[in-house]
């Protein structure tokens, strides 16, 4: 087995064209769910906001007459009324970018409905190669870490591979990679893929659990190693928040002296139906959540928005006791805020306590 420094694009190959067309990157945005609707609104809002000119595509095969009607005032997002194979799930992100490229789009970025712009996320993505697939690093404290194992439980060779799982919320895409796409689609219709999304979550192998399982297995094996790969840093391009450890205390504190990373990710459970006031108290875990969200910076920036989304986003209002406090100590910075349920997340870590 080989390694490759996952920061270091590799050589082209006849996967990769030596040249391809570049051009300002399209936003390719998926969602079918009538519950996630205010998630389109945050993030194309944001967009508006933070990439003034930015071009974005969303498919929805039966987008509500109030979203229609929102998104008519916004001539930057084509919206698209179809349905695509694997409409309503992760698996649909191959066949969306392969049709953004049917569209004329000749650089495509997927991006999750659940995520905010704090900043201008272009820049990172200009300075990547013509042919150099960009994708975002899985928060550190996730189980399973790495793409070795992905690679070998799939059959395929390793030769390359990353010590951390790539997640593909953000997934940066050109024409070249289109078979790198047909091939990901295939897999995710494999037996082996589609059995195991049958199970419970904890009873799912570790190599085909999401989509982003298939995709790392991909990237690390001899087929594929000749495409250039990108990694973007968990915690300085992208927060994940959500759970105690999803921004961990690492990259808050180093996040402490850089400026704030242009993209908030609402992981796990959304913070539209944790915060909901109508939801109720629904016990501890719940509670616990509730909180890691109220906290989140994804929320912070979030209330930005509240005023063009025409929606009067309730869950935005969620005031505890003990949110108001850790807010307060952060003053107003987003490294910060939910510093010291990081630390103690991390010590748990440290001692062995299992987070649920």
């Amino acid at each position: 087995m080989t390694s490759a420094n996952p920061l270091v694009p590799s050589p082209a190959s006849p996967h990769v064209p030596a040249k391809a067309p570049c051009a300002e990157p399209w936003f390719c945005i998926v969602e079918d769910r009538p519950t996630a609707e205010i998630g389109i609104k945050l993030l194309v809002a944001s967009l508006r906001e933070r990439c003034p000119g930015a071009r974005s595509v969303l498919f929805h095969a039966c987008p509500s007459p109030g979203l229609t009607r929102w998104l008519s005032h916004h001539p930057d997002v084509r919206l698209e009324v179809r349905r695509l194979p694997g409409g309503g799930t992760a698996d649909v992100k191959p066949h969306a970018l392969l049709a953004m490229f049917e569209l004329g789009c000749t650089d495509a970025i997927w991006i999750d409905t659940d995520m905010v712009m704090a900043g201008d996320p272009r820049p990172w993505f200009a300075s990547l190669g013509p042919n150099e697939l960009g994708i975002s690093q899985e928060i550190r404290s996730a189980a399973h870490q790495g793409t070795a194992g992905r690679t070998m439980a799939w059959g395929m060779e390793v030769a390359r591979s990353w010590p951390y799982t790539l997640n593909t919320c953000i997934t940066r895409v050109v024409p070249a990679h289109a078979a790198l796409l047909r091939e990901w689609a295939r897999l995710l219709e494999d037996p082996r893929y589609t059995m195991s999304l049958a199970r419970p979550l904890q009873k799912r192998p570790f190599h085909a659990m999401f989509d982003l399982d298939v995709l790392n297995a991909m990237l690390g094996s001899r087929e594929w190693a000749d495409v250039p790969v990108h990694v973007f840093p968990a915690g300085e391009f992208v927060v994940h928040s959500g759970g105690a450890g999803s921004y961990s205390l690492g990259e808050r504190l180093r996040g402490m002296f850089k400026p704030s990373p242009p993209i908030f990710h609402a992981l796990a459970m959304k913070p539209w139906v944790l915060l909901d006031p109508a939801a109720g108290n629904r016990g501890a875990y719940w509670y616990a959540r509730s909180l890691l969200q109220e906290i989140s910076p994804f929320v912070a920036e979030a209330r930005r928005h509240r005023a063009v989304l025409d929606d009067p986003c309730p869950w935005l209002d969620t005031r505890s006791i003990p949110g108001v406090i850790l807010r307060g100590m952060g003053f107003g910075h987003f490294a910060l805020r939910g510093l010291p349920v990081a630390a103690l997340a991390a010590l748990a870590s440290v001692l062995g306590i299992k987070r649920k």
